[in-house]
């Protein structure tokens, strides 16, 4: 499969400067939102697209709308997932409600109509431990805890509260073998690893309390540090500290494996396993933001390890575990150019690993505003002109369906719309940074690989912040 360079630079880019730009923002301001300020022209379809369309209108199928407690007749498309291992749900951007929504409504359908049993998502690990304190036992307000602990701006909505709230409510008629677990899987933090590992540790072995203190004393100083003294901390990190660090990771690692029969006598399965994995997750992280300061290596390791992280769910929940993964478009997407999450997983899962995309024509969403090199604040932008000619938004606006889902196995291979869409066709993809230039985010792909479904709505508006002050 091959993306234009623009697309790769510019996932590269996020997946290395997402955590830089989010936690230098403080506040939401009220600015107006910024829009391509154009008037959209008519539905009239132009001649090259009417036989695409037609194509188009007798493949898809009309969804009713995002609203998460719809009945489930318009999603009996999606039906043929119920085998799935993984399904990844993707989204055009990090702040629209309707991707959301509709993300909340399909893990409600997976989960009640065919036995889905975890929520993964491109959080932190660490603060995904505390949310799913709450969704499996009802530990903490889920407000507080998401204004509290939550890194990302882009996850810290009414949209998702919504959402965490339906499996909490869901799991208290659960038996605890059947509950919804709530995990992250990404790899750029290392706040609360710390202190859930030490905890753990003092919980059931408090003999070793300062052992366990000092094989995690470089970690808890770097959290300790501003910002800026943070990277100016990866940054001048001589090659030999670096080993240091992660061999005291790996003796950590050492010391819970050399007493996980003594552990296991007095604690669950899942939790070992799961304080097991913030060791390795904090190497993971301290590798990401290590590697990224150094500029040490193009490979992407922070997808890599968010594949390996959604597999180890697998592998912890057993052999009846199927997992909703929710993360942007460019990392569920089957690209082996970006080396994305969705590369690895489908590679190794196939049939068993199933990605649906998101689209949109028109509307708003929260961005960080972009003026020339500098990130400003967050706060809402509307495109309300056409998409770019051609383009797969362009072709979904001509449908006679506002929002509708679209299975590509569906799609008959002598068909005109199959052979139109393996071509490399642009594809809007907006992450969490946007310019006002609407045309600056379509980027050529072959989306026929890079996805198994894509969900399209017309007009979308912004997601609900919680907050938006940041540590």
């Amino acid at each position: 499969m091959r993306h234009s360079k623009n697309f790769l630079s510019t996932y590269v880019f996020l997946a290395a400067s997402f955590l830089a730009i989010i936690l230098q923002l403080t506040a939401c301001k009220d600015d107006p939102s910024s829009s391509d300020k154009v008037e959209v022209d008519d539905n009239s379809i132009p001649e090259k697209y009417v036989d695409l369309v037609s194509a188009l209108d007798s493949t898809i199928s009309p969804v009713d709308g995002s609203a998460p407690f719809l009945t489930n007749g318009d999603l009996a498309s999606l039906s043929n997932l119920a085998d799935a291992k993984i399904v990844a749900l993707g989204e055009a951007t990090h702040g629209t409600k309707e991707f959301f929504q509709m993300k909340h409504r399909i893990l409600k359908y997976l989960v009640e109509e065919h036995g889905f049993n975890a929520f993964a998502i491109e959080a932190d690990m660490g603060e995904s431990v505390f949310i799913d304190r709450y969704v499996v036992s009802g530990k903490g307000n889920i407000e507080n805890i998401m204004k509290e602990k939550m890194h990302f701006w882009t996850w810290r909505t009414s949209e998702v509260k919504e959402l965490i709230q339906w499996m909490k409510n869901y799991n208290m008629s659960q038996p605890e073998d059947q509950k919804i677990r709530y995990i992250g899987v990404d790899c750029q933090f290392t706040a609360y690893q710390p202190e859930l590992i030490s905890d753990f540790f003092n919980d059931y072995m408090p003999e070793v309390e300062n052992k366990i203190r000092y094989l995690l004393s470089d970690i808890s100083y770097i959290n300790d540090l501003s910002y800026t003294e943070r990277n100016d901390f990866y940054s001048n990190l001589e090659m030999d500290e670096y080993k240091s660090t992660q061999s005291k990771l790996d003796t950590l690692e050492l010391t819970l494996a050399a007493n996980k029969g003594e552990l296991l006598s007095v604690t669950s399965a899942f939790e070992f396993n799961t304080i097991s994995r913030l060791i390795e997750n904090l190497k993971q992280s301290f590798l990401v933001r290590y590697y990224i300061a150094k500029g040490i290596s193009s490979y992407n390791y922070r997808d890599k390890y968010m594949a390996d992280n959604s597999k180890w769910i697998l592998d912890l929940l057993g052999d009846n575990s199927k997992i909703v993964l929710w993360a942007h478009n460019a990392h569920i997407s089957n690209y082996s150019g970006y080396g994305s999450m969705g590369m690895h997983l489908k590679g190794e899962l196939g049939k068993n690993y199933q990605m649906i995309g998101f689209s949109f024509t028109f509307g708003s969403f929260a961005a960080i505003a972009q003026v020339g090199n500098k990130y400003t604040n967050l706060k809402p932008h509307t495109i309300s002109v056409l998409p770019r000619d051609p383009s797969v938004n362009l072709l979904f606006h001509y449908s006679e369906h506002d929002n509708f889902i679209l299975r590509f196995e569906d799609i008959a291979k002598d068909n005109d719309l199959y052979k139109w869409l393996s071509n490399q066709m642009p594809f809007r993809s907006i992450g969490a940074v946007y310019n006002g230039i609407s045309n600056d985010y379509f980027y050529e792909m072959d989306i026929l690989t890079c996805f198994d479904y894509l969900i399209h709505f017309e007009n979308t508006t912004a997601s609900e912040q919680l907050a938006l002050a940041h540590k």
